[in-house]
């Protein structure tokens, strides 16, 4: 969540290839601040060797959360959270924390 709204989306182009195809992928995203969306548009572009060109778009919708919401729906739908952090590293998530993760157990 906090992540989304400090260091926002970008346009991002990514280019692969190999001696057969290369690939060329563009993401466009849209930001909806006050529904806590994005939507990341691709444009991909994929050449043969023989030159033919492929097109293909694509989005994908995405919703950001943040802490305060996570701890409201474990404890709506009968779960505390016990522990959350950055992924992989498990340090504290902060502004610059793209992918969390969070530990919850069930009341019942």
């Amino acid at each position: 969540g906090p992540t989304v709204l400090s260091d926002p989306p970008a346009v991002r182009v990514k280019r692969l290839s190999d001696e057969s195809i290369s690939v060329t992928r563009i993401a466009e995203p849209v930001m909806y601040p006050n529904d806590n969306l994005v939507d990341v548009n691709y444009h991909v572009f994929i050449k043969d060797g023989q030159g033919d060109i492929a097109e293909i778009e694509e989005t994908h919708k995405m919703r950001y959360l943040f802490k305060p919401e996570i701890d409201a729906i474990a404890e709506q739908n009968g779960f505390e959270v016990l522990k959350f952090g950055e992924w992989m590293t498990d340090k504290a998530a902060g502004f610059d924390t793209w992918g969390v993760y969070f530990v919850v157990k069930s009341l019942a």
